[in-house]
């Protein structure tokens, strides 16, 4: 099996989409892939120990600065036609995430990052257009919402010219301590 393939097809999808959308090209095109944890699932974000390794499934991000202060997020999830959307004003983030907490589903991932980077006074400037492509199948167990949060991280903040591994690293505990807490 040629372990590069369904990267490189992810990739390209998504610079077509963006393309398509935006009828520009993204100035960066991010790969997130997804992971097996061999051992430790579900410590590593409290602090434990884990053994992952990643695979050659994940999500590509394209994304591009915009001139407003819009975050634009198309996705289209895994062998579907369907296309999922969310756009948050930046101007009005706290009010936003609510909004896409209450919406539920994936828009739950947007909301963790937005509150992980507001808690860590990283809320970036300028708004950016962002496409995702996968070829991760959802609930598969191969961390698709972890190469979700980090990719719509690094997107938002690259974007931005601030990007740091500590940022992302404290927008995924972040993260984890949401869904924690939002659980029965």
């Amino acid at each position: 099996m040629d372990w590069n393939w369904d990267t490189e097809k992810t990739l390209h999808t998504a610079g077509k989409l963006f393309s398509k959308q935006y009828g520009s090209c993204a100035t960066k095109i991010g790969w997130f892939p997804g992971r097996l944890e061999i051992v430790g699932k579900h410590t590593d974000y409290a602090g434990g120990r884990s053994v992952v390794c990643a695979i050659d499934k994940g999500l590509a991000f394209a994304f591009a600065q915009r001139h407003d202060r819009i975050i634009h997020i198309v996705t289209k999830p895994f062998s579907t036609e369907q296309t999922l959307e969310a756009v948050v004003n930046l101007d009005r983030v706290e009010e936003e995430i609510k909004t896409l907490k209450f919406q539920g589903g994936w828009t739950l991932y947007v909301a963790a990052v937005l509150e992980g980077l507001l808690k860590c006074e990283r809320m970036p400037e300028k708004g950016v257009n962002i496409i995702v492509a996968t070829s991760l199948p959802p609930d598969s167990g191969l961390s698709s919402s972890s190469a979700f949060i980090c990719g719509l991280c690094c997107a938002v903040l690259d974007s931005n010219d601030i990007l740091s591994v500590q940022d992302v690293r404290n927008t995924f505990v972040y993260y984890h301590t949401i869904m924690a807490k939002s659980m029965p």
